[in-house]
């Protein structure tokens, strides 16, 4: 693409479909083919797994195990791509990724299982910080609110279609999802090296009278983007530990795998509709509100959990799983592509911060299951999310005490 100039990102008002749109419409096609494929293989995982007679710890260690690279490689790669550019690392991880599910379609029992899934963690690691940052680089700062969050719409329509489509795919055979996966991320391969990338904004570009407000960055910035990293953290560790637990308290109670595809699938489907509806609150000046209210819907969510019985009851249970989802993500999403020269490495942190919190809560409910109960997890969810909500003033400290000072 080339570097734009400022008039080329001026979009005329009586497009139908915004410029912006079409110039991001790459990356926003690959975010939902590739979060298709990662929950496509993620509830594929624990359904194979419990095929070779995988136990509660086991389905958490590769919770974990599925994550634990995706950690430690998100930061590094985020910064890289910030200095490097987008493009190489998004379609690195994306092959590596292919190769990852091949192998997983091979396996042929719980050892090979354990040696292929961290694969999924690095490669992903690679792909995500690079896309985002991508998008970041593509638009001005005043279109990125509309931007992430149509990006948001397709990742998680994508997820939301992968996670059903599983179950259907896994009845007829276990396997099938991975080689399905596989060839999904050759086809996200084909679209990246096609999708234009106009580079990294330069730093004295971002030095201009016109852009100066883009990395202006004040104390109370500071303490809303802490306070949006750690509910995303304290969410997603409660997300990850039902999402690794239920398939197995499923099959306890009888469901087929079709339905319990169904049942999870309204996670991403209620995040999906999540997102359209907190385009506007990740904008706001004080998202203390917000946050507070999204932790009580998550503790309504664990009671929801610990009670049910039926299906549907528990379907009712994951979509306030994904409003929640929706609702961290959005804030710490933004908040950290807000300033475009550092965007590659706050997304990673981003990113680290989410997959933390599912690998701990993956490892935590596993344990807790294997030496308890599944339900007495859900019970130590609903106590985390009352502490989570009862520590919310102290995110704000920081920022509430230099403005005293």
């Amino acid at each position: 693409m080339g570097v734009m100039k400022d008039s080329n990102f001026t979009f005329k008002e009586k497009q139908t479909l915004p410029g912006w749109i079409w110039l991001h419409s790459g990356l926003f096609v690959a975010a939902l083919q590739m979060d298709f494929n990662f929950d496509l293989v993620n509830l594929a995982i624990p359904l194979l797994a419990i095929s070779f007679g995988a136990s509660s710890l086991q389905l958490g260690l590769l919770g974990a195990l599925q994550r634990i690279l995706y950690i430690f490689v998100c930061p590094v790669s985020g910064r890289l791509s910030d200095r490097w550019g987008r493009k190489g690392l998004a379609l690195s991880g994306t092959m590596l990724f292919a190769g990852v599910c091949l192998r997983l379609a091979w396996a042929s029992g719980m050892q090979s299982i354990f040696w292929a899934v961290p694969g999924i963690g690095l490669t992903l690691g690679l792909f995500w910080p690079a896309l985002q940052g991508w998008l970041s680089d593509q638009g001005e700062n005043r279109v990125l609110s509309h931007s992430t969050s149509l990006f948001n719409l397709f990742w998680s329509t994508g997820s939301m279609l992968g996670m059903i489509l599983a179950g259907v795919l896994i009845s007829f055979s276990g396997k099938l999802p991975f080689y399905v996966a596989a060839g999904v991320a050759a086809t996200i391969g084909l679209i990246l090296t096609r999708t234009s990338h106009k580079g990294r904004i330069v730093p004295v570009r971002l030095t201009t009278e016109s852009s100066a407000q883009m990395v202006t960055e004040s104390d109370w910035d500071h303490a809303q983007r802490r306070a949006a990293l750690v509910s995303i953290f304290l969410a997603f560790l409660v997300i990850g530990g039902v999402n690794t637990q239920f398939p197995k308290l499923a099959t306890q109670l009888g469901y087929n795998t079709m339905l319990i595809g169904l049942t999870m699938g309204f996670l991403p489907l209620a995040r999906t509709l999540g997102f359209g509806l907190s385009g506007r609150w990740k904008v706001q000046e004080n998202i203390s509100k917000p946050l507070g209210f999204i932790k009580l819907v998550l503790g309504v969510a664990l009671v929801v959990f610990f009670l049910a019985d039926s299906s549907p009851v528990f379907m009712i249970g994951f979509a306030l799983l994904g409003l929640v989802a929706a609702g961290t993500f959005s804030f710490s999403q933004y908040l950290c592509l807000k300033n475009p020269l550092r965007a590659g490495q706050r997304i990673g942190l981003h990113e680290s911060s989410m997959l933390g919190g599912i690998v701990i809560g993956s490892l935590l409910f596993g344990l807790l299951a294997q030496h308890f109960e599944i339900r007495f997890t859900f019970g130590f969810g609903i106590l985390l999310s009352a502490l989570a909500l009862t520590a919310q003033p102290a995110l704000f400290y920081g920022y509430a005490r230099k403005a005293v000072i």
